[in-house]
C-alpha cells in the first residue's frame, strides 16, 4: 500500500479546495532565472568596467561559429560549441567552490 487516507480527510468538505501557500507570477519566475550567459560573456572587454552590448548574434552551423555583433561596431567570432562547454564548466566550477 501506498499509505493510509485520515479519515478526517474523508469526512471533510473539499469543494473548497486547498489554501494558496504560495504565489507568483510568470514575470517574477523569468526574473529570478540567471541562466549561463554564453553571449552575455562575449561582451566584456578586459580592463573595461563597462561591457559591450551584444547587439545582434547568429549561429552557423556549417562552421560551428557564434557570430556577435557589439554596440561599438566590432564583431566577435567564436567556437559555439567551446564556448558553451567553457561557460557551462564555469559555472559549475564557481558552485563547486561555493562562489
Amino acid at each position: 500500500t501506498w499509505g493510509n487516507i485520515p479519515d478526517s480527510l474523508d469526512k471533510e468538505n473539499m469543494t473548497e479546495g486547498l489554501p494558496v501557500t504560495t504565489s507568483t507570477s510568470l514575470q517574477e519566475a523569468f526574473s529570478k532565472l540567471h541562466p549561463a550567459g554564453i553571449i552575455d560573456q562575449l561582451s566584456f572587454i578586459p580592463n573595461s568596467d563597462e561591457p559591450l552590448k551584444v547587439t545582434a548574434s547568429v549561429y552557423i552551423p556549417a562552421h560551428g561559429r557564434l557570430v556577435c555583433g557589439r554596440e561599438d561596431g566590432s564583431i566577435v567570432i567564436v567556437p559555439a560549441t567551446q564556448t558553451a562547454i567553457v561557460q557551462l564548466l564555469q559555472d559549475e566550477h564557481m558552485c563547486r567552490r561555493g562562489v
